[in-house]
């Protein structure tokens, strides 16, 4: 039996399989979805749900998010974020 990584999500602080979770990274300044899961740095990973995608909206998600990149994450760049993940339709 193989080893599977396991991640938790920032929003509901789940205990996931890494790749039952979407990944957060900054790269060049701006906060990405990391869709393969391999650019480097520091990732944030939320459960690939409704209710943990919105709720990152809330003031305190965005701080957990910021804790977790250790970098600052606005509100706007979070709902810039969300808005292309709905684009592509993840959620």
């Amino acid at each position: 039996m193989s080893h599977k990584p396991i991640r938790m999500c920032v929003v509901c602080q789940k205990r996931e399989e890494k790749n039952k979770l979407l990944r957060f990274t900054f790269k060049d300044g701006h906060l990405l979805w990391d869709k393969k899961m391999r650019l480097g740095g520091r990732g944030a990973y939320v459960c690939q749900n409704v209710e943990c995608l919105e709720k990152l909206k809330n003031s305190k998600m965005v701080k957990r998010l910021s804790h977790s990149l250790r970098r600052n994450v606005l509100l706007g760049e979070v709902e810039a974020l969300l808005a292309q993940l709905r684009k592509e339709e993840v959620f």
